[in-house]
Order: structure tokens, then sequence, then C-alpha cells
């Protein structure tokens, strides 16, 4: 029998590669002041340039977890297709999706006995969750591993899975309760441009502090490149908050000190990019350890 991947939309997939990759992306829900919107892979609620627009206007975007009661509809459905399911969860470091996945599946098995939902906390999120998703679809679909050895691979390398990042608005930040008041303007003030990281219990850690965006961009391309293993054979995942130039900058720097095999550009969706704001940029791949 044959298995659905199940993710969330935190994970930023595109819709060509949720297509390619045959997985089921459940969309998460935000608002911005009193408006709420469903985040798809396809942004056909909100598009990415009018999110990161009301960013800009200092317009304050609430996110929210997806509920037990929308996985179950979910493990339904794929149920109903007689299949087996994994999920891939964002960090429950950072959300209750997670927790709620768990809950779901309580709930379903009572009703569905012969079921099986298998869920994993990918500790991680953005595209960090996406190209781990991406691993674990690759693994069905083309080694053709079967649930057990995907879930074993899962725990062998999600905590290879690295995540490096920086943000332009430090007050994004800030309201997410990453800084304080004093640690934002300040930083701001004086050009300070944090670098984090997501570390092995899911959470968002400050690793560096650094001045300017140039500086930024090196010290992630130096820990890549520290980091990284067997980069010709990796494709790597870049995001950019609606800063292509940035993005492109970036990719560039990568290219010309790291022999990867590939880069693949994705945004920042809302989901994340609520608590980052315009202008963050981020590299995910499999290194040495987060």
């Amino acid at each position: 029998m044959s298995y659905s991947i199940i993710t969330d939309a935190c994970s930023d997939l595109t819709p060509e590669m949720v297509s390619e990759l045959d997985i089921v992306v459940i969309p998460m829900e935000l608002a911005i002041e009193s408006k709420t919107y469903l985040h798809y892979p396809d942004c056909r609620n909100l598009s990415i340039k009018d999110f990161y627009e009301q960013m800009r206007q200092k317009k304050v975007a609430k996110t929210f977890q997806v509920t037990p009661e929308t996985y179950l509809k979910y493990f339904e459905e794929e149920y109903n297709k007689q299949k087996d399911i994994l999920v891939v969860a964002f960090s429950s470091a950072l959300s209750g999706t997670c927790n709620n996945a768990f809950l779901a599946r309580s709930q379903f098995l009572e009703k569905h006995p012969d079921a099986k939902v298998e869920i994993f906390d990918s500790l991680s999120a953005c595209g960090g969750q996406g190209l781990l998703v991406s691993y674990v679809a690759d693994n069905r679909n083309n080694k053709k591993m079967s649930l057990e050895e995907n879930l074993n691979w899962l725990k062998e390398n999600t905590l290879h899975l690295c995540h490096r990042f920086t943000v332009d608005d430090l007050g994004c930040l800030k309201r997410g309760g990453r800084l304080s008041a004093t640690s934002a303007f300040l930083g701001t003030m004086i050009g300070i441009k944090p670098v984090l990281h997501v570390d092995n219990e899911g959470r968002l850690i400050p690793t560096d502090k650094v001045r300017g965006g140039i500086k930024a961009m090196k010290t992630i391309v130096n820990y890549v490149k520290t980091t990284i293993v067997n980069p010709e054979d990796q494709v790597i995942f870049l995001s950019h908050a609606d800063d292509i130039e940035a993005a492109n900058k970036l990719i560039a720097m990568i290219k010309e000190e790291i022999p990867v095999k590939d880069i693949k550009l994705l945004n920042f969706g809302p989901i994340i990019g609520a608590h980052t704001g315009p202008g963050a940029l981020a590299v995910f791949f499999l290194g040495t350890e987060r």
C-alpha cells in the first residue's frame, strides 16, 4: 500500500513542487488586523507582494495553528483513498500545529483502528521544513522507501537539516518576542543585522550580530561552506522575503564559494514572514550538524 505525505503551508513549497512531489499541503490561517486569510502554496487568498506591502506599512500579522479538526478532515480524505499517512509538521517549538496533529491522530485511530498515521516533528520551519519534505517525498517516489523506512530516515537526518537566515526589520523580531524594544531600536540605528538559526530543539536562536547586509550574507555563506556535506550532490533551498535582488546576490556568493548541485529559490510565506518581516534571507541544506 502506498502512503500519503502531509505537511502544512509553513513549508513554503511552491505549487509546482507540491505537484511534482505528490504531497498534500494543509493551508494555514493568518490575520492582518481585522481580516483573515488562508495561506495556500499558490497564495490564492493573499499574494506574497500584497502580504509584504502590508508588513511594510507596519500592520501586525497574527498566525494560527492547524487545528485538530482540520487534520481530521485531511486524514479522512487520505484514508478514503486507502492510504497510510506520514505527517511532517512545523516545529513544535514554534507552533502548536504538531501537537494538534497528535491530538487528531488519537481521535482518528479511535474511529479507524486499522489506519496507520505517523506524525513527525520536523523541528524545522519554512524552507527548512520544505526541504525536509522534499527529501521524504523523493525517498518514497524514487527510492521506494516504505513509510517505516522513511520515518527512520527522518529520525537519522532531521538534525542535519541546517537553517541560517538574517532579517532586515528588527522590529518584527521584537514584536514576535525575539528581541527587546531597546535592542531592536539600537540595532536598526547602527545597521546591525542578526544572523539566526533553528537549533536541535526546533527553536529560533540568534548566532551572530553583524553590521550590514553584505556582512550578514558572508556570514551565512561561510557557515554553509564549513558545514555542508557532499555539496556537489545537494540541491539547497534559498528563501527571500520579497527581496529578489538580495536573494540573487546571495545565490551568486554561494555559487562562487561552494560547488552545490543547484539552488532553488522560494518565497518566505506569511506564516514565518509575519515574524521576520520583508527583506529576510535564508538558506537550508544538509550539514554535519545544525
